[in-house]
């Protein structure tokens, strides 16, 4: 999954290829993009069982951004940390062992108030330009690094990891919003 910033919009993009274990499945049925609203879209990779319950997480909209206009990194660590003590209170004896930090089980790339953020290896980071998650993290990286477009970076990743596999999924955020003509509408006097 790759994510890029340009002037104005933000694109993510997905294999469509759901691996667990020995087993894989090539469908659209398994979200891996989600709009929660429209300044909150979230991408995962990793645990299947625990990117679900993060998906349930986020569109119930449990966790409250105190002030969405000063969103940073501080933020993003306390929405994880309330995260962690949701699932491991809620879900208790469905997530396997209830002492283990959740997030280490899955990647996440996601938009918040027009803000790129990332958690891989149960590290936040905000991102600038472009990142990369999941098996085919360091190819899709590599691409987007010598100017590949988001798609062309997830078919790198395709076409050279094992775990990456069927139909691009891409999502185009706006980040201006579309202006109308006015004078199209004005009345004439």
């Amino acid at each position: 999954m790759s994510q890029k910033k340009h002037k104005d919009k933000i694109v993510m993009a997905c294999d469509s290829q759901t691996t667990w274990g020995n087993n894989k499945t090539l469908s659209l049925t398994e979200e891996k993009i989600i709009k929660v609203r429209d300044d909150f879209i979230i991408g995962i990779s990793g645990s299947c069982r625990m990117g679900f319950f993060f998906k349930e997480y986020c569109r119930r909209d449990i966790y409250n951004f105190r002030d969405k206009e000063k969103i940073g990194i501080t933020e993003v660590v306390d929405f994880f940390k309330y995260f962690n003590t949701w699932i491991t209170t809620y879900y208790k004896g469905c997530t396997g062992d209830n002492n283990k930090n959740k997030l280490e089980e899955i990647s996440i790339l996601f938009i918040l108030n027009k803000k790129l953020f990332a958690l891989v290896d149960n590290y936040p980071k905000q991102i600038d330009d472009y990142f990369a998650i999941g098996s085919g993290m360091f190819i899709s990286l590599g691409a987007l690094s010598v100017g590949a477009t988001e798609e062309q970076a997830v078919e790198a990743a395709i076409k050279h990891d094992l775990y990456c596999g069927g139909k691009i999924v891409q999502h185009i955020f706006p980040l201006v919003a579309k202006s109308t003509n006015n004078k199209k509408h004005a009345k004439k006097k």
